[in-house]
């Protein structure tokens, strides 16, 4: 008989919920509260991995600490110091991993000393808190040692702005080397070269830092448009910060922050002597700008006798180029000051020329500025003592530099003819006679010369307006009676109003003349060259308008670039003007050109001033400089208390005004200058100062660090407590000092530490 029924189901639905309802029962009510924390939770485990009991650590140090809890390390903290409550934090962790590089440097002064004499023992404590409040600490005990190395850092302490910069930075202490290059900025730029200099003595290597250009200040700065505020022009100085870290061997590193000063100016100094001047035109010999760095400066004609003035006798004064210092002259040279020799004047190069007068000749003695002592070179010439001032003419294609006595023809008349001598540097006569030709000679002092030309204007128009001699060729051509410009106007020449050598030969003459037929005054500017010999020189054109344009607006005109451009000057409320023109050649008449009066260049500068040229009627440029590079400054009155420099880069583009800080007066200041040196000298009569100004920067290659590095004199040494020694070698790199700073492990001015 069949049997029926139906599979056994191993777990089926019903058979899981019997289970789980089984198992809850026995089991009871799940406990869901928080649990209590035990009142003693167990302390972190902590181990310092570094560093280790007994090690001698740096200034900056790596520090590892192994620190766990079950409940979690809510920190971690180092301590240096005394465990009497004297300890100092010097570093926390607040999550791991627990490893720093940690700056033990503010443990200095926690230390105690060592029995040994070594290294002073440092007191370190690490302490760990967890999450549940309990903490463990381990205490060790190191050696710190915070010495870094000793450094001299021997740096200019003043520059000028956009200029190169140099910084020798030399280690100390043999036994502590650099483990690498120092780290030299400059208003927080690094320098854009730094080079190990091998020490001949096998010591520890010099560090020479070079910067390509130290940061601009003023003009440098500024991207605007004309016309440049004032602020921005009388913007001259400012000081920035020099900092260099060294490190040693040990890790440690020497901080030096230093400052910087930047300036236009490089040096203001007392002259000491009275000049041999009576006014800013009259001076016994027209003083010099010369060279550069220890081989140049400013050489000056000093009176031998109080009062000075221009027909003092006199000896030459040199202030220095590379920090205005003063170098006199030995008068040992010229057998003493009652040796018979005088002074009469001084050439492109510096040199003072003596003359010795014996009866019919005179003994000649060429002597180099001051400070050095030869060569001296003599001579003779048949001449008598000459009258001062003698005119300086510089050399013309490759020419010597030359030094010219006055004009032979001093008034009108039929003896002797116009004649001129010079003098080269080896005391070679040059001469230039004008044959069957009389004329006036010009007023004392009232030439120029340069490239081997030399013009002089006539006292009175008497059969020419000038005398223009070539002495590269001995021939002498003559200036016209009548205007070439107005030649319509029947116009003839009264006087020359204003003279400026150009610097290769030709002249920029401004003239005053009359004219019969508009019966008017007119003033043009013209630029002229040499002629045949005897014969009348050449109109090479006229500036502002074309030759023959009536000019009867008589305008200023201060001086002329090196390119031949004329500068002149007008006020326009509240603006001076500047303007730069070009000249219209004598072949281009006036017919149907219309671009008159309308310069190059118009660069307006804010304030009413005049030349010092114009405010002292000058004829000649005195206070203009003209750089071969087409720089130019000229002196200012109308300055807040008396004068101003003020600089213009190439194509008239205004850069700089410095406002001398002292009382005086145009009657009382002049500037020299020469076109082949990069600054300007301000010579003040009045307050006895003499200040030098950079216009044209050096170049980088004209700027080196010493090579062998040994020093004539002692270098200034900075120690905590005392003042940085005056006794500084002299820098010959465009600056005007050389500091020297040795670190220290602190001091206050300038700052010094280790770290």
């Amino acid at each position: 008989m069949p049997v029926h029924g139906r599979p056994k189901e191993a777990w089926g639905r019903r058979g899981l919920l019997a289970a789980a309802l089984a198992l809850v029962a026995s089991a009871g009510c799940w406990d869901l509260s928080i649990p209590t924390v035990p009142p003693n939770p167990p302390p972190p485990s902590l181990k310092v991995l570094a560093p280790k009991a007994g090690d001698t650590i740096a200034l900056t140090g790596e520090v590892s600490v192994q620190a766990d809890s079950v409940n979690g390390v809510n920190s971690v903290a180092l301590l240096c110091g005394p465990l009497d409550g004297g300890a100092r934090q010097a570093y926390a962790w607040g999550s791991p991993p627990f490893v720093a590089l940690v700056d033990f440097s503010v443990c200095q002064g926690l230390t105690l000393p060592n029995p040994d004499a070594g290294n002073p023992i440092l007191q370190l404590s690490v302490q760990a808190v967890t999450t549940a409040g309990a903490d463990a600490g381990e205490n060790l005990q190191v050696f710190l040692d915070a010495t870094g190395p000793a450094i001299s850092v021997v740096y200019p302490p003043a520059a000028q702005p956009k200029s190169p910069f140099v910084v020798l930075v030399t280690p100390t202490d043999p036994q502590h080397p650099l483990s690498a290059f120092p780290v030299v900025l400059l208003a927080g730029a690094p320098a854009d070269r730094i080079t190990s200099i091998p020490n001949p003595d096998g010591g520890p290597p010099t560090y020479e830092a070079f910067f390509n250009s130290t940061p601009g200040i003023g003009i440098d700065n500024y991207d605007g448009g004309q016309p440049v505020p004032i602020e921005v022009l009388t913007d001259t100085d400012d000081v920035v910060r020099l900092t260099v870290d060294a490190t040693g061997l040990n890790g440690n590193t020497t901080a030096v922050d230093l400052s910087v000063g930047l300036s236009r100016l490089v040096w203001d100094r007392y002259i000491p002597g009275q000049p041999a001047a009576s006014s800013p035109i009259n001076w016994a010999a027209e003083p010099v700008a010369f060279g550069s760095g220890l081989n140049g400066g400013v050489v000056l004609p000093l009176a031998t006798s109080a009062g000075g003035g221009a027909t003092a006798q006199w000896i030459p004064g040199v202030l220095s180029s590379a920090d205005g210092t003063f170098y006199g002259f030995d008068v040992a040279t010229i057998g003493g000051l009652d040796g018979g020799y005088l002074a009469r004047g001084l050439n492109a190069q510096g040199q003072t020329l003596f003359f010795q007068f014996t009866g019919k000749t005179s003994n000649l003695l060429l002597a180099p500025p001051p400070p050095a002592a030869g060569p001296v070179v003599t001579g003779t010439l048949p001449v008598a003592l000459p009258n001062p001032p003698l005119t300086s003419v510089t050399g013309g294609d490759g020419g010597p530099d030359l030094l010219c006595l006055q004009d032979t023809a001093q008034v009108c008349s039929a003896a002797p003819p116009e004649a001129l001598i010079c003098v080269t540097p080896q005391l070679t006569p040059v001469t230039a006679l004008a044959t069957g030709k009389v004329f006036g000679g010009p007023d004392a002092g009232v030439v120029a010369g340069a490239g081997g030309f030399y013009l002089s204007p006539n006292v009175a128009v008497c059969g020419a307006s000038w005398n223009l001699v070539d002495l590269t060729q001995g021939a002498i051509s003559f200036g016209p009676v009548f205007d070439p410009n107005g030649l319509l106007r029947a116009c003839a020449v009264s006087k020359i109003g204003r003279l400026l050598a150009v610097g290769d030969g030709t002249f920029v003459v401004q003239l005053v003349s009359s004219c019969d037929v508009t019966g008017t005054t007119e003033y043009p500017i013209l630029r002229v060259g040499s002629g045949p010999a005897n014969g009348q020189s050449t109109i090479l054109g006229a500036y502002t308008a074309p030759l023959g344009t009536p000019r009867l607006v008589q305008r200023e005109v201060v001086g002329v670039l090196a390119d031949g451009r004329v500068v002149t000057l007008t006020n326009s409320p509240p603006n001076t003007t500047f303007d730069l023109w070009s000249l219209y050649p004598s072949s281009l008449n006036d017919a149907g050109v219309t671009s008159v009066d309308i310069p190059d260049v118009t660069s307006p500068i804010a304030g009413l001033y005049d030349s010092a040229d114009a405010t002292e009627d000058s004829v000649v440029a005195r206070s203009v400089y003209s750089g071969a590079d087409g720089t130019f400054a000229v002196l200012l009155s109308g300055a807040p208390l008396g004068v101003g420099v003020l600089a213009f880069g190439p194509g008239l583009s205004p850069w700089w005004l410095y406002l001398y800080p002292r009382i005086t007066s145009t009657g009382n200041a002049r500037l020299v200058s020469a076109s082949t040196v990069g600054d300007v000298y301000l010579i003040d009569e009045f307050n006895n100062r003499a200040a030098s100004l950079r216009v044209r920067p050096p170049t980088q290659s004209s700027v080196q660090a010493p090579s062998n590095l040994a020093y004539s004199t002692n270098p200034a040494v900075y120690t905590k407590g005392t003042a940085i020694a005056p006794n500084v070698p002299t820098y010959s790199g465009g600056t005007p000092f050389l500091r020297g700073v040795t670190g220290a492990a602190s001091g206050s001015e300038p700052q010094l530490h280790q770290r």
